[in-house]
């Protein structure tokens, strides 16, 4: 079962072979387009961090919700902080290791409403809205910082 490329080529490609020209590879899909820079990510994380924190100010009568965003709040705070990349003070966390950590923070913020009391389930869309936003920023960052780009670059030349 060959599939033809389009005008450019006239070969046959066999299953199991790259097709770059439609953009396609032999297990599925190419990688994505990543649009988020990692320094835009950066703000985005400090941006998102001061709003769950301005958030939990505003939730008196939630104290389950206010703590688990004031914990995700501290969490992106600390991990940003920590990460090789633009906007980081310390840049021990390699960028990819922040976003998985990212990316499970953001999980368990949409599964927040599973295990707060009742009485605060009407309260369930701060969380869940929190973690879309983190869960998609996340899913659509570069996985490299400019600094591990050239990190990685000088080591191929070595």
């Amino acid at each position: 079962f060959g599939a033809t490329l389009p005008a450019k080529s006239n070969r046959i490609i066999g299953p199991g072979t790259r097709i770059a020209a439609a953009g396609l590879r032999a297990g599925g899909l190419a990688p994505m387009n990543r649009p988020i820079s990692t320094q835009t990510h950066g703000i985005i994380d400090y941006t998102w961090a001061a709003s769950a924190a301005a958030v939990c100010e505003t939730l008196a009568s939630a104290p389950r919700i206010k703590s688990l965003l004031r914990g995700a709040s501290g969490a992106a705070t600390g991990s940003s902080a920590m990460t090789n990349y633009e906007a980081g003070i310390v840049r021990v966390m390699p960028m990819k290791g922040h976003l998985a950590l990212d990316v499970a923070m953001c999980a368990m913020l949409l599964a927040a409403p599973l295990f707060v009391p009742a009485a605060e389930r009407r309260y369930a869309a701060i969380p869940i809205a929190f973690g879309a936003v983190g869960l998609l920023t996340a899913l659509l960052t570069q996985t490299q910082s400019p600094t591990e780009r050239r990190a990685t670059l000088r080591s191929a030349t070595i």
